[in-house]
């Protein structure tokens, strides 16, 4: 597999943010499928949280993201849920 580097801006991973709580949530205008309807709820501690935002403020790198075909990750969180 071809890994190719894209660095995207967090206000733009952030625009068209909606969350419809059971029915998943999206970003990046629709493109990024942030949690889909299938997996269950991530809460951060305080700690957690705080950590993130210092991060941004500070202009470090987030976390590297790894992007695919939406049919692909479907396959994948179907093929990791079923493992849990």
């Amino acid at each position: 597999m071809k890994i190719k580097l894209h660095e995207i801006p967090v206000r733009e991973v952030v625009a068209g943010y909606k969350d419809s709580a059971e029915n998943g949530v999206v970003g990046y205008d629709g493109r990024l499928n942030i949690r889909p309807a299938f997996q269950r709820e991530f809460i951060y501690k305080d700690k957690q949280r705080d950590e993130v935002i210092r991060t941004i403020t500070k202009n470090f790198p987030l976390n590297v993201m790894y992007w695919v075909k939406m049919m692909m990750a479907i396959l994948k969180c179907l093929m990791v849920s079923r493992e849990q």
